[in-house]
This record gives C-alpha cells, structure tokens and sequence, in this order.
C-alpha cells in the first residue's frame, strides 16, 4: 500500500471529496496539511491505495477537484502530480 495526500484549492474542494471519496473504494479522511506543504485550503484527504491504483484516475472518475497529489515516503513527501 502507498500513503497519498490529495490537496485542494478550496475547502469546498476538500469537503466534496471527503463526501465522495468513499464510493472510490478506498479508505480516506480530511486531515491538516503538514507544515512543510502548501495549498490555499488548508486541508488535504490521506488515503492509502494498492500499488497498482492511481489517486489521479480516482479523482478524475469521481469527477472531484484536486490541487496536488503528493506520496508520503516515511517522513518525506514527494509530489507525484499538480495543476499548478
């Protein structure tokens, strides 16, 4: 499993999500970014996925809004895809 944090623009973005994450499939919750990540809202959704799973299609079938898509990797964070 990979650790992925979705961050979003707005907090309207951010509580869509929350709402609709759960008919991906897969676990997610509404968390406080960590300090050393940025987006305008504040909030990103934490969600483990399978190896071979994209939070990116996941997204784009849920029809949701995204900021950046970043992969936790231990105490590191590596951005895996941005609309910015």
């Amino acid at each position: 499993m990979k650790r992925f944090l979705i961050l979003f623009a707005t907090t309207h973005d951010a509580l869509r999500a929350e709402q609709h994450w759960p008919q991906t499939g897969y676990p997610g919750k509404l968390r406080p970014i960590p300090r050393v990540l940025s987006a305008s809202c504040g909030l990103c959704l934490q969600t483990d996925l399978p190896e071979h799973c994209q939070p990116q299609t996941l997204l784009e079938q849920a029809n949701l809004e995204w900021e950046q898509i970043v992969e936790v990797l231990g105490k590191e964070y590596c951005i895996r895809a941005s609309k910015t």
